[in-house]
């Protein structure tokens, strides 16, 4: 599956039929920041979430220019070392093993 996103504003697309609770999977692709978030505010680059059971995990680069994986079965989060910078494209890779939102998530990062 692709998507191209027309705008510069926050778009988003539905791709629930491809990821569920109960299977492993691998996503990835290319983002570019044109700016960096403010104090106290993230940007979302990737959510994966079943409202009906309350968990879910979120991608999201911090207010420290840093990568964060939330999960929000548990309220934990797990930030990279990595600082970003505006005006790169990024490839953002995320994989998850096993079963479940509790499964165990892999995140890569490589910038060119």
């Amino acid at each position: 599956m692709s998507v191209r996103f027309e705008s510069a504003n926050s778009e988003s697309a539905s791709v629930s039929a491809f990821f569920t609770a109960d299977t492993a999977f691998a996503v990835g692709g290319w983002f570019y920041l044109t700016d960096l978030p403010g104090t106290g505010v993230d940007y979302t680059i990737l959510e994966l979430y079943d409202s009906s059971a309350f968990t879910g995990i979120v991608v999201r680069v911090n207010d420290s220019a840093q990568l964060e994986i939330y999960t929000a079965n548990g309220g934990t989060t797990t930030t990279g070392s990595t600082t970003l910078s505006s005006g790169t494209w990024y490839y953002l890779w995320m994989r998850r093993d096993g079963t479940g939102f509790f499964g165990v998530y892999s995140l890569y990062l490589d910038e060119s």
